[in-house]
């Protein structure tokens, strides 16, 4: 699933409210994390940066909490692995385009 969007979506999972509690409970098999590097740019990329990380205290603490409770609640709805992409930057504009354009 791919989590975007502003500074809400880059919300820190530490930052949320019970989020230590998310932390130490942390550790599913089944759910992967991608943190894309926190670029913006109005072109199609040939790459990203980031990496993936199977879910643990120290790969969820600094991941999107939005994105983190989400792909908790789809893992315990569908029983099926899940992979989160969370590709967030604060102060982004909503949509990208070209700017002769008004």
């Amino acid at each position: 699933w791919i989590c975007s969007g502003q500074s809400n979506m880059a919300w820190s999972l530490k930052q949320t409210v019970g989020g230590d509690a998310a932390i130490a409970a942390a550790g599913d098999s089944q759910l992967r994390l991608f943190n894309a590097a926190s670029r913006a740019f109005d072109q199609p990329q040939e790459t990203i940066g980031g990496q993936w990380a199977v879910d643990s205290s120290a790969s969820a603490t600094g991941f999107s909490g939005v994105a983190y409770y989400f792909g908790k609640s789809l893992r315990a709805k569908l029983g099926v692995p899940v992979g989160l992409i969370r590709s967030a930057v604060g102060g982004t504009v909503a949509e990208a385009g070209d700017a002769n354009r008004s």
